[in-house]
């Protein structure tokens, strides 16, 4: 990579990176997916400092490391049926946030790839 491409980086790592061989006339003869965890770790590197998942104590604050994403949403389900509240990213630390109210203080927390549950009980 040119140097002075340097601050594309944080951007083109929130896509789909691959690598790309071409012979001399410019025709595609390899390609390949561009393992990313080490790049990662050392653009964000600020995020080893940072409280993530739930955390607060009057009111709940939920935190993720999510650097390459696009979009974090927080989906609560109750009586009153889905509500989606939008999380902000920190650039610095690739960290997503999202404060809430009181209420959802004891709320399930589901991860559909993982199948994990968790209630946090009074306790985020």
């Amino acid at each position: 990579m040119d140097p002075q491409d340097a601050d594309l980086v944080p951007e083109a790592l929130r896509g789909q990176v691959v690598a790309v061989r071409r012979d001399p006339e410019g025709r595609v003869e390899a390609v390949t997916g561009v393992q990313l965890p080490g790049v990662l770790d050392d653009l964000y590197a600020a995020a080893a400092d940072a409280v993530l998942g739930p955390s607060g104590r009057m009111f709940p604050k939920l935190a993720v490391w999510a650097p390459t994403a696009r979009k974090v949403e927080l989906a609560l389900y109750g009586p009153a049926g889905r509500r989606v509240h939008r999380m902000r990213r920190d650039d610095e630390t690739g960290v997503w946030t999202v404060h809430g109210p009181p209420a959802w203080w004891g709320a399930g927390v589901h991860v559909p790839g993982d199948r994990l549950l968790a209630r946090s009980g009074g306790r985020w």
